[in-house]
C-alpha cells in the first residue's frame, strides 16, 4: 500500500489501515502483542483534533476509492458514540440529509437530551432559514 502517506499525519496509520482492509479482510489477533502509553503529552493527545480530522479524510478518501456514497454507510449496527462520530463526518463533509437522517434514528432510538442535541446539531448546520428562526424561537422567543 505503499507505507504511511505524510498527508494524513498524525493518523497515517490509520489510513494505511484502511488501504490494507481494501486488500482483503483484517482481524484482531487474540494476543496481545503491542501495548502502548498515553499521557498528556502523547502525539495523540496534544493533536487530537488535528488526528481526528485526518481520520475522517482517511475514511472519506477510502469511500471515494471504493466508489461508496456516504449514504450508503450504514451505521445502525455500530456503538453510539461511533454513529455520533459518523454523523459528525457527514455535517464536515455538507452531506445535511444523510446526517438529519442518521441523527434523527438516534432520536428515536433513545430519546435523550444527547440524541436531541445531535439531531438539533445537525439542523443548524444546514443553516436552513426555517430552522435557524424555528431555534431562535425556542431559545429567546424571538
Amino acid at each position: 500500500v505503499g507505507g504511511y502517506n505524510k498527508e494524513f499525519y498524525p493518523a497515517e496509520d490509520f489510513h494505511m489501515w484502511l488501504q490494507y482492509a481494501e486488500l482483503g479482510k483484517i482481524v484482531n489477533h487474540p494476543e496481545v502483542l503491542v501495548r502502548y502509553r498515553v499521557h498528556k503529552n502523547s502525539v495523540s493527545q496534544k493533536n487530537r483534533q488535528i488526528q481526528e480530522d485526518a481520520i475522517w479524510r482517511g475514511i472519506q478518501t477510502a469511500l471515494q476509492r471504493r466508489n461508496i456514497p456516504l449514504e450508503q454507510v450504514d451505521i445502525q449496527t455500530l456503538p453510539r458514540d461511533e454513529k455520533t462520530s459518523w454523523i459528525q463526518l457527514a455535517i464536515k463533509m455538507q452531506k445535511f440529509k444523510w446526517a438529519r437522517t442518521q441523527s434523527l434514528k438516534e432520536l428515536k432510538a433513545y430519546h435523550d437530551v444527547p440524541s436531541i442535541k445531535l439531531y438539533v446539531k445537525t439542523l443548524l448546520a444546514d443553516k436552513l432559514p426555517h430552522t435557524v428562526q424555528l431555534y431562535n424561537k425556542f431559545l429567546y422567543g424571538k
